[in-house]
């Protein structure tokens, strides 16, 4: 039997580990006045301040921010992306937002430095103004300050939304997922006057709401990501208005009345209540009476904006860190951000620049090695990673990045493989353990070790308990569950490998993956429980 990893996206490379530097010579009170002092200068001033050769760092509690513009500019796009993510985190009260997914957000000064480092489509960059990649080991957003600066942040700020639900694998139903997406689209903060703005109107979705007739909510809150309604265009647009309507109902109707409720039912349906009854105690009322107010609501078309204290803005700015960049790290992350978007041939030519100006830079030597891996020139990228983790033996990715590359080498397109030799099993799993060892909440390492335990047919309880443990970082996500699955099959456990399976074929998995996971439940029902 071929074992597949099908982790459901691509293992690409990180931004620079580090810590915020917190200061504990000041008293609270004088930290305070400090950073009330530090937001006037972030907000009005237009110091030139850059580091040598124009480029600036700065790291915030949540991103790494670099770019070709000034410190003072990337401090004010710092303070938006902590902001909104403090906006969106008050939904989540209980277990609050976390990742050990870092996110670099890399700006430019204006379109002309940004274009040649946009995504391709049918071989052209496409006309994206900006952009989120989002990925196993890093996302990256990357932005041009020089466009008008709401509608620059509309597409990152919905995409953070999903990164946010997706990093907590809330068991959420699409419709919410996507309403909150749109709604927080939106945001705004006025430091003035304390406050955010969250849930203006969407021109578009007002229009798609005037033109068509609402689906009812039973319709609605079946559509998933297999649904034409969510994937066909033509299709999908009142599936998105009437999402962002309801979710915009339920957060701000009669004062926001159903706000808690709306709390409530994120909370039950990520404790695994199905989503029927989480609706009805949540609410207290079934859809038929929600849908009615709800067509009530748009019929009005009304759709006042909230606005809640900044929470916290103090805070976020005396966190924030300058970071001196040099020439080398500006190649570095320009070819890591387009490894990230899949020009590999570009990725190359700037991490070579990289490697070139700095020849012990780990992290340059790391990405071209991944390069090298998604171009399957495996000598050339095991060369390049094994350089990388004796020039930076403590990062857990090139520990983790050198794993990877050996995984790939014998795997077909389809990411299956049958066997890896002794040797290579024993080198992958050392340099897993010594990444688990560097960052024990990167949950890749343990999906990795896992599955070359399931490949090799050994270790098999070490893989379950690593499997769990990935899961405790990720809650639920379908790829480390779908291993899980394969690896109690290969144990014979067929009563657990049998209700893992049911729990991906009932969770939010992508259809490609519950067809895969439905393949392997008919074959064990054939063969009685035998691999």
């Amino acid at each position: 039997m071929q074992w597949t990893t099908k982790s459901g996206g691509r293992a690409g490379h990180n931004s620079r580990n580090g810590h915020n530097n917190r200061d504990g010579r000041y008293s609270r009170g004088v930290r305070r006045a400090l950073a009330v002092l530090c937001l006037v200068l972030v907000v009005t001033s237009a110091t030139k301040a850059t580091a040598r050769d124009g480029w600036v760092g700065v790291r915030s509690p949540h991103y790494l921010l670099v770019g070709d513009t000034t410190e003072s500019e990337l401090r004010e796009v710092a303070i938006r992306f902590e902001q909104f993510r403090n906006a969106f985190s008050q939904l989540f009260p209980a277990s609050g937002l976390s990742s050990s997914v870092p996110t670099t957000v890399v700006v430019f000064k204006d379109f002309e430095s940004y274009k040649d480092f946009r995504p391709l489509y049918l071989g052209r960059p496409t006309e994206f103004i900006s952009y989120f990649q989002s990925g196993l080991d890093s996302n990256y957003i990357a932005l041009p300050l020089d466009r008008d600066r709401e509608s620059l942040y509309v597409k990152l700020f919905h995409e953070s939304v999903h990164l946010l639900i997706d990093s907590q694998s809330r068991r959420v139903p699409d419709w919410l997922n996507e309403g909150l997406a749109q709604y927080y689209s939106t945001f705004e903060f006025d430091i003035a006057a304390n406050k955010n703005i969250l849930g203006k109107p969407v021109a578009g979705n007002l229009a798609l709401l005037r033109k068509n007739r609402l689906l009812p909510l039973a319709a609605l809150f079946a559509v998933d990501r297999a649904s034409a309604d969510y994937n066909e265009r033509e299709r999908n647009g009142i599936f998105n208005a009437q999402s962002w309507a309801l979710v915009h109902y339920l957060m701000t109707a009669d004062g926001g009345r159903r706000q808690l409720q709306l709390l409530r039912f994120i909370e039950m349906t990520a404790a695994g209540a199905p989503f029927e009854r989480s609706f009805r105690q949540s609410f207290k009322a079934d859809y038929k009476m929600v849908e009615d107010e709800l067509k009530e609501y748009v019929r009005r078309e009304n759709f006042p904006a909230r606005q809640t204290r900044l929470e916290d803005n103090l805070s976020v700015v005396a966190e924030l860190e300058s970071l001196p960049l040099t020439s080398a790290d500006a190649h570095y992350f320009l070819g890591d951000l387009l490894l990230h978007i899949n020009r590999y041939e570009d990725a190359a030519r700037q991490l070579q620049k990289a490697t070139g100006l700095n020849p012990r830079s780990a992290l340059a030597f790391a990405a071209l090695g991944m390069v090298r891996v998604r171009q399957r020139q495996g000598a050339e990228a095991r060369r390049l990673l094994q350089q990388a983790t004796s020039l930076e033996p403590d990062n857990y990715l090139t520990h983790y990045y050198y794993a990877y590359a050996l995984s790939r080498e014998e795997m077909d397109e389809e990411q299956e493989i049958n066997a890896y030799e002794d040797e290579a099993a024993e080198i992958m799993r050392r340099e897993l353990r010594r990444a688990i060892a560097l960052k024990p909440d990167f949950a890749e390492s343990y999906r990795l070790l896992a599955f070359i335990n399931l490949v090799t047919g050994e270790q098999l309880p070490e893989a379950v308990e690593l499997l769990r443990q990935g899961l405790k970082l990720s809650p639920g996500r379908p790829d480390l569950t779908f291993i899980l699955a394969q690896v109690y099959v290969r144990m014979k456990e067929t009563d657990a490998a049998r209700a893992t399976l049911q729990q991906l074929l009932n969770s939010g998995a992508n259809a490609r993956l519950r067809a895969r996971a439905q393949l392997l439940l008919d074959r064990m029902k054939t063969n009685g429980g035998a691999r």
